[in-house]
């Protein structure tokens, strides 16, 4: 299967075929991630890491300084939002309470974004560490009915996706079409008959051997630059 397509096609599969099957996110995390993009938006500015701008000596982006208690009162009590201040203070008409104040020319908050931060309140008020500082899991490799098509791990769940839809494996291309389909993904362009004809003769010998060559040509070649490089002209 690794010689049908190139390593981009199949990358880009795994991104259509895979991402589907991934568990929707437990409930406290969504309504973590709701929360904190609201209080990003309109609280960090004053109430966030930079010292420069922060008031109250109020942090609201770490949970250790949200939840402490402040003369017997808690800006965010986890499970507890009428305990909140912050909940009062977002939802006051008071323009000497309300949040964000009226000067700071940040919106006040809207009606479901107020449920929302209620809701995480409620919910624990986790604060989830961004995507890019947690480790990635590596998931482990489904085994296959068709085991003999599995080239890399990569194939083994794009084929567990097939056997789920019921969709059987597409028959090994021939020769000339994986050919065309690599030049095609990698350059944009399609391989001159010189090419195919030396594709062919070596492909009668050791396949994959052969295809794997074209690869490395067709990656070492400037045309591979001039295509994906425009993409970040």
């Amino acid at each position: 299967m690794s010689r049908r397509t190139p390593q981009l096609a199949v990358l880009f599969a795994v991104c259509f075929c895979i991402l589907p099957e991934v568990p929707a996110a437990p409930p406290h995390d969504a309504s973590s991630t709701a929360a904190l993009t609201i209080l990003a938006n309109r609280c960090f500015l004053c109430h966030g890491p930079d010292e420069g701008t922060r008031e109250g000596d109020l942090r609201l982006d770490t949970a250790d300084d949200a939840t402490r208690e402040r003369d017997g009162k808690f800006a965010v009590k986890p499970g507890n939002p009428e305990a909140s201040e912050i909940l009062s203070r977002i939802r006051s008409t008071d323009p000497d309470l309300v949040m964000p104040p009226p000067d700071s020319k940040i919106p006040r908050l809207t009606d479901s974004e107020v449920a929302a931060v209620r809701l995480w309140i409620e919910d624990g008020a986790s604060y989830l560490r961004h995507w890019a500082f947690v480790p990635p899991q590596r998931p482990a490799v489904p085994e296959m009915k068709h085991a003999d098509r599995v080239r890399n791990p990569i194939d083994a769940f794009v084929l567990r996706r097939l056997e789920q839809e019921g969709i059987a494996p597409s028959p090994q291309a021939d020769p000339v079409t994986l050919l065309r389909r690599l030049n095609l993904d990698l350059i944009g362009l399609p391989p001159t008959v010189a090419e195919l004809d030396a594709y062919l003769a070596e492909a009668n010998g050791d396949a994959n051997a052969a295809y794997e060559k074209q690869v490395a040509r067709l990656l070492d070649s400037q045309h591979y630059g001039e295509r994906w490089g425009r993409i970040w002209l």
